[in-house]
């Protein structure tokens, strides 16, 4: 977030306390750092900091996020207690025209986007599509992630968030029988069933899920997605086939698992949602051996017996450190950990 932005441009959530988690501000700016200059709907971007907290010498006080030349990086909106103070303020940020087409350089949320960039044939907060459709995302170059929006048939009898759905084709298709104003989530890739959850309230800039302090407004994929989605508990991975449990502002979604064949313990990670479900994208300089933009490592407990048995990298000197300090998210421990190198 630039210093003159009232809010985050890509989440619209602005500046507080609430706490946020080192992972989102390093792990989706690590995504940022390899890519080169793209066009693609404006999805916003912002680093952020946390606070220090330390488990004996080993601290994640310092852990900072490669900074881009100039990423479109998803907001830590607030300073926060968490598992590091992480400088990721150098992640810089840029603006994007009004027509919600990016012109920056760098890459939206989730890396960069694929040839032939996005299509935006409807407005998914405005919901500007003709009587008996509704605007949604789909991947209009039949890739495993969204990065376009077009018109889609409702469904006359579509289900409510909540209730389980079906998508046509798979999760990326733009089709299922969830009501107006709801997608279908969480899509097992076997069955293409998953739940209906209800689009984001309010608008871009102030984005709302209003009722439910377990339900927190995910925006991302090239300003495609704008969905209430629960918080989830990356120790449990509780997301179900074909999900996992990643960091996002000030708690855990659950997003698409597009790991494939990578994503184990050390693995190059550019976009954060390429880890395996019970890792997440660390920067290079916190898990032994990583030469790439990001590498993958391991969410712990840090209230289990000789926590440091939890990480691959123990042995190279990494360790279980607390990622909470105060100020938990409703649902979640203060046991939650994870495993990095000490600075």
């Amino acid at each position: 977030m630039h210093a003159e932005d009232a809010a985050c441009p890509f989440c619209g959530v602005g500046s507080s306390s609430a706490v946020a988690p080192l992972a989102m501000a390093i792990a989706l700016g690590v995504a940022l750092g390899a890519c080169g200059p793209s066009v693609g709907v404006d999805d916003g971007s912002t680093g952020g900091t946390g606070t220090t907290t330390s488990a004996g010498s080993v601290t994640a006080s310092s852990a900072t996020a490669p900074a881009p030349d100039t990423g479109d990086v998803p907001p830590d909106p607030s300073v926060a207690t968490t598992v590091s103070e992480t400088a990721t303020d150098t992640a810089d940020v840029t603006s994007s025209s009004e027509d919600g087409v990016s012109g920056d350089e760098g890459c939206a949320f989730y890396g960069c986007p694929p040839d032939g960039g996005s299509s935006v044939e409807c407005d998914v907060w405005a919901q500007d599509c003709p009587e008996g459709e509704k605007c949604m995302p789909w991947s209009n170059l039949g890739e495993n992630e969204w990065n376009a929006t077009r018109c889609s048939p409702v469904d006359p009898n579509g289900g409510a968030p909540g209730d389980p759905c079906t998508v046509e084709g798979n999760a990326y298709s733009g089709i299922d029988d969830c009501d107006l104003g709801s997608m279908c989530w969480n899509v097992d890739p076997n069955t293409n069933t998953g739940v209906c959850v209800a689009n984001c309230s309010g608008s871009e800039a102030n984005p709302e899920c209003l009722g439910d302090e377990f339900l927190t407004c995910f925006m991302g994929y090239y300003g495609t997605i704008h969905e209430c989605l629960p918080l989830c508990d990356p120790l449990v991975q509780d997301c179900g086939v074909g999900a996992e449990c990643i960091p996002y502002e000030d708690g855990f979604v659950c997003v698409p698992d597009r790991s494939g064949d990578g994503g184990a313990y050390g693995d190059d990670c550019e976009p954060p949602d390429t880890c395996d479900p019970g890792l997440w994208c660390a920067p290079p300089d916190r898990v032994p051996g990583c030469v790439d933009a990001g590498c993958c490592t391991e969410f712990c407990d840090v209230d289990l017996p000789d926590p440091d048995t939890q990480c691959a990298g123990a042995v190279d000197g990494a360790a279980c450190v607390p990622w909470f300090e105060d100020n938990l998210p409703p649902g979640l421990g203060f046991n939650l950990g994870t495993c990095l190198l000490p600075q």
